[in-house]
């Protein structure tokens, strides 16, 4: 058969040039092969010389290995549907699968096909191409969750291989700035790119001048105090990252002097600035002219071969810098992207990007944490500390994220456990101490495991990692293998509609056991009936707030309430979003639950075989209509209440003015919140939501009802 290519010139040379790598064929021998130059051979491979089928089958012939031979069968395929991979893609079988069912029902779909057959297969058509487009895409992020101080950013530079070999200590071998916690001031991307580099999305003038204006308002409040009267974390609404950058930036950092006598003095210019300063106001205004802000519009950064240090020490110079509003070039940043030549974690084929969220202070309820839970392409690493394993904060997102109805989290996530020396060894269990840390390890897991079947979620994977002594493949070969697992859902998901279509195609001029079907779709049916209405929702929307803030340090409260409710430590509306959607989630999942549990007990029963594909469709279409109603209420939560509060000049006053007032700062703020809510206002909003809500599973269960009924019709129809 004569190779009808579709494929490029560029991935028809370089699949050429692996094929031949592989078989260990120099181009000198290989032209010896044919009749043609080792030079053609060098400019087929770069992607300039395109050649005829036959010839291109004359040169597969000649490497003659079964990926040449492969590649041969390759090229001789037509794709119609999908975009065609390249030959090495990993899941190119499955991609193929698809694109030959995607074949099949384009002759399914004949002009003289019934109405309600056709909208059966385009069903199994939009399924198929959704499970494609999801493996021909080979991007996916690792998002690395946990407290602050846990070790993400050591485990990180650890497993992207950015570590400075020569250092002495590990801090110190660290691309990315580690230590105690609170020394990375933003989100922090590592992805593939062109050289070594920083990419740099600065915060917005606006932002910097409110957090500008806080840290002169605490200033201002702490003139004539003990220099000893506490850290700006602990009182005022900027973190101690924030306050460093801002100093640096200003020319106003701390310095430390030792005298004569061994005794060491600090001199806070900060503070003698204040000491001068008219009002909170006018600080501000002198700090922001300090900082130069007009001046630092750097975006990006390229390592250069002119650079006198090598790419990694260059490349924790810079993030040091910019990270510490040390650069002249940058503002303070808001998202730092480091870019590396290499493949993230290794991996030749997959385009991973590893995220290092900002540490967990107390409030893990995020929207820039929780967003990475709703994206099904990402893996969620919840970073925990041995002792504590699996923390607070990681059993509450994954418990919130499962009453949010976050679809596959269990699937997604994986709990990585960072040991210190001597933790896992110091073990103990029910016979006495532990022989080594792998006997730790496991205790440990069991531990774990017990820990998190309590909240429902046993299937969530557990690995476990050493930055000081642990070889870190293992650890890295495990998360590739989750991904893997993702991955593989989609191509079971493929392999599944392939039978379906297959029996279609077959079955298609007597859809067989039209009763047998049919008895089966009354079944769900009934259920659907006796199920379509919520009944009263009496949820209070500002509940999840109201927790929240309790909860939250008193700095983050502050700030959020001088800035009407818009913090990204304490967002009033995302929280209000999130409550929505935990309200619909909490009446519509037990249902959907309960109708996928009559529908696995309908696909358990063998004599039900002609209804089990459709049943297993219902079921699919089912989650995925959830899915989108639960984060529809999300964005509709967040949206009803935003204008009437952000609006509400006196509540935020009120707020406001709370602080310094004494004790139960928090509390009083949750209480002043909770009874905003009670205004006519946002009743009649919470009662739009709660509409939403009620309308969302009316809306599903009444397009379940009309799909089951058109299939049910068209079974009749053909029987």
């Amino acid at each position: 058969m004569v190779a009808t290519t579709q494929a490029g010139p560029n991935a028809v040379g370089a699949a050429i040039s692996r094929i031949r790598d592989a078989a260990g064929i120099t181009q000198a021998a290989l032209a010896k092969r044919l009749p043609m130059s080792a030079p053609t051979i060098s400019r087929i491979e770069k992607g300039e010389v395109e050649l005829p089928g036959d010839e291109l089958n004359a040169l597969l012939d000649a490497i003659g290995t079964d990926d040449a031979r492969e590649f041969k069968a390759f090229l001789a395929q037509e794709w119609r549907n999908l975009q065609r991979p390249e030959f090495h893609h990993p899941s190119r079988q499955d991609l193929w699968r698809a694109e030959r069912i995607l074949q099949a029902i384009e002759q399914l779909k004949t002009p003289d096909a019934k109405a309600a057959f056709v909208k059966q297969v385009e069903f199994y058509e939009a399924e198929v191409r959704a499970a494609a487009h999801f493996l021909l895409d080979l991007a996916h992020d690792l998002a690395f969750i946990g407290s602050i101080g846990v070790g993400k950013s050591t485990t990180i530079c650890s497993l992207a291989d950015l570590r400075l070999p020569d250092e002495k200590t590990l801090t110190q071998k660290m691309v990315l700035e580690a230590g105690g916690g609170g020394t990375t001031i933003c989100e922090v991307q590592i992805a593939r790119g062109p050289q070594f580099g920083l990419i740099v999305q600065s915060q917005s003038e606006a932002a910097i001048r409110q957090d500008v204006a806080d840290f002169a308002e605490y200033l201002m409040r702490a003139r004539g105090t003990d220099e000893k009267m506490g850290a700006v974390e602990d009182g005022i609404g900027v973190s101690r990252e924030l306050e460093r950058a801002i100093r640096n930036m200003a020319g106003l950092a701390v310095v430390s002097r030792r005298e004569e006598s061994g005794k060491r003095t600090k001199n806070d210019p900060a503070r003698d600035l204040a000491a001068s300063a008219s009002s909170a106001a006018d600080l501000a205004i002198e700090i922001l002219s300090r900082m130069k802000l007009p001046r630092r519009d750097g975006r990006t950064l390229w390592y250069s071969a002119t650079e006198s240090d090598p790419p990694l020490r260059w490349l924790q110079r810079m993030f040091a810098e910019i990270n510490n509003g040390r650069h002249s070039d940058f503002s303070i940043p808001e998202r730092i992207e480091v870019v590396v030549p290499g493949p993230v974690l290794a991996h030749p084929h997959y385009s991973l990007r590893i995220i290092d969220t900002r540490g967990v202070d107390q409030t893990s309820q995020r929207a820039d944490i929780e967003c990475h839970f709703d994206n099904p392409r990402t893996l969620i690493v919840l970073c925990s500390r041995f002792m504590d394993a699996p923390e607070q904060t990681v059993q509450m997102l994954l418990e919130r994220s499962r009453a949010a109805g976050v679809s596959g989290v269990e699937s997604r996530s994986v709990v990585l456990v960072l040991a210190r020396p001597n933790e896992a060894a110091s073990m103990k269990d029910h016979a006495g101490p532990v022989a080594d840390d792998d006997e730790g390890y496991d205790v440990k897991r069991d531990q774990i495991v017990s820990a998190l079947s309590r909240i429902g979620l046993p299937g969530v994977s557990v690995s476990f990692f050493n930055a000081m002594y642990d070889d870190f493949a293992p650890t890295r070969e495990s998360i590739i293998r989750m991904i893997d697992r993702i991955r593989d859902r989609q191509a079971r998901r493929i392999s599944s509609l392939s039978s379906t279509i297959e029996r279609l195609v077959q079955n298609k001029e007597q859809e067989e056991t039209h009763a047998v079907f049919n008895d089966a779709m009354r079944r769900v049916l009934v259920w659907l009936d006796k199920n379509g209405d919520l009944g009263e929702l009496t949820d209070a929307i500002q509940q999840q707030l109201v927790s929240t803030i309790r909860s939250t340090h008193a700095r983050s409260v502050w700030a959020s309430t001088r800035r009407k409710g818009a913090y990204p430590n304490l967002d009033y509306y995302y929280q209000l979003g999130r409550g929505a959607r935990i309200a619909a989630a909490k009446h519509v999942q037990d249902r959907v639950t309960a109708l996928k549990a009559i529908i696995t007990n309908l696909v358990d029963d063998e004599q039900l075989s002609p209804a089990h594909d459709f049943l297993r469709e219902i079921s699919g279409r089912v989650n995925s209509e959830a899915d989108e109603m639960f984060q529809h209420l999300q964005v509709a939560g967040s949206s009803a209440f935003e204008q009437p509060l952000s609006d509400d000049v006196e509540f935020w006053k009120a707020c406001e003015d709370r602080w310094g007032q004494g004790s139960g700062y928090r509390d009083d703020i949750a209480s002043k919140s909770d009874h905003w809510f009670e205004n006519e206002i946002a009743r009649n909003e919470r009662r739009v939501i709660v509409q939403l809500i009620v309308d969302g599973w009316t809306g599903l269960v009444s397009r379940m009802r009309q799909l089951i009924n058109e299939v049910s019709t068209q079974h009749a129809s053909t029987a």
